[in-house]
């Protein structure tokens, strides 16, 4: 009974009781990631509000112009503009082993340090935006609910 069928038996049970925790685990994130992320939702801010769409609009050009075509400038037409002038693959050669390392300390990480205040300061932005707007619309709402509320007070004091 002790023997390997037993801690074969234990170590499948182990494994049965581990996926179902792991499955438990991803439903609780899914169902927690489509509640704060729920796809009417987000189309409606990314696409129909004016603030958000540009702040989107804006950070997707950042991304993509400056960030990833720059990338693409170090990482695939500087080498290949080297090796037709100059005959040296940066790539292979071990002389230049230290490229990558470079391109990676001078270019990609202060460019996304860059990107990413930009990007901040642009939501901050949109943020205050949709803010201003909301209380906007409350205000009217509010300025209705107490006005009735006067008035039926108003109403009270009178009789």
């Amino acid at each position: 009974l002790w023997g390997p069928v037993w801690l074969v038996a234990a170590c499948l049970r182990l494994l049965v009781l581990a996926v179902v925790w792991s499955g438990t685990a991803v439903a609780h994130v899914l169902q927690g990631a489509c509640a704060a992320n729920h796809p009417r939702l987000v189309a409606r801010h990314a696409l129909l509000e004016p603030a958000s769409r540009q702040c989107t609009c804006r950070c997707l050009l950042l991304n993509a112009c400056l960030y990833r075509g720059a990338l693409f400038v170090y990482e695939a037409a500087l080498p290949a503009a080297v090796e037709a002038l100059l005959g040296v693959d940066l790539a292979t050669d071990p002389r230049y082993g230290w490229y990558e390392w470079a391109v990676l300390l001078l270019w990609s990480l202060p460019a996304y340090l860059v990107c990413e205040v930009v990007s901040t300061s642009w939501h901050y932005e949109m943020h205050r935006a949709l803010a201003s707007r909301a209380e906007a619309a409350a205000s009217p709402a509010e300025a209705a609910a107490q006005g009735s509320g006067a008035a039926a007070g108003g109403a009270a004091a009178g009789s």
